[in-house]
């Protein structure tokens, strides 16, 4: 009994160490202090792949692959994505795996691999029709709704984007919605239907301001001057232009 409690004290403070190295990851992450970060996650990994526990490797994967993400190691951290996908699938979580799937569509999507982020992404809305969640679906849609656009698939990126908008819409989500408009104006200034692009991004720049990201809502008012410019009303296009710059002053 007395090897018994030894032996579970340990594995108590080898638990809390590693808990300590991750906590101390995640802040020095925020930080931006990535190599000393990595230092604590190998630290914490090594604990915790000595007593087996991989629900925690999967969470020292998932802080690697963040940082990878802000390195701009796209590749690598999808690497360390699917390690703690493959965790968690073995483990059950389909949540967990569906939200692993739709960030690595996200990043697929970011680097130009389009039909790679298309296929995570509906991996990540399999998943989720046994563990529904919404913000998680929000995520893989614009994934899906983004690629199309780059494949220049127009109706099914429309199609995406209006699906990923109904549900920031029931969970008031601000910026989603923002961020939802925008698309909707990006693709309707490239089919050159400039009225539809100009009153998607007008509502960009309302839902913007509202939350406060100023840098988004200018970013749509330069994307405004330029549906004017190929309007060829050339002194609109000026005046909106200077808007932005007005705004980013404040």
């Amino acid at each position: 009994a007395k090897h018994a409690y030894k032996l579970a004290k340990e594995q108590h403070i080898h638990r809390e160490e590693a808990l300590a190295h991750r906590s101390i990851a995640t802040v020095l992450i925020e930080r931006d202090e990535l190599e000393e970060a990595k230092k604590h996650l190998d630290k914490s990994i090594a604990i915790d792949s000595l007593n087996n526990r991989k629900l925690e490797m999967s969470d020292a994967y998932n802080h690697y692959a963040k940082i990878f993400d802000r390195e701009g190691e796209y590749l690598k951290s999808i690497e360390y994505l699917i390690k703690a996908l493959k965790i968690n699938d073995e483990l059950g979580d389909k949540r967990a795996v569906a939200h692993l799937y739709s960030n690595i569509g996200s990043i697929y999507s970011t680097i130009n691999k389009y039909d790679m982020a298309i296929e995570s992404a509906n991996k990540s809305l399999e998943y989720l029709e046994k563990a529904p969640h919404k913000l998680i679906e929000a995520t893989a849609l614009s994934a899906l709704a983004r690629s199309y656009f780059e494949k220049r698939e127009i109706e099914k990126a429309l199609e995406y984007n209006q699906r990923m908008l109904a549900i920031c819409i029931e969970l008031n989500n601000v910026p989603g919605q923002a961020h939802c408009y925008n698309f909707y104006g990006m693709v309707y200034e490239y089919t050159q239907e400039h009225q539809k692009a100009l009153h998607n991004y007008d509502k960009t720049i309302t839902l913007a301001k509202e939350y406060g990201d100023i840098s988004s809502a200018a970013s749509a008012m330069s994307n405004k001057a330029v549906v004017y410019y190929n309007m060829k009303q050339y002194e609109k296009a000026i005046q909106i232009a200077q808007e932005p710059l007005e705004l980013l002053k404040k």
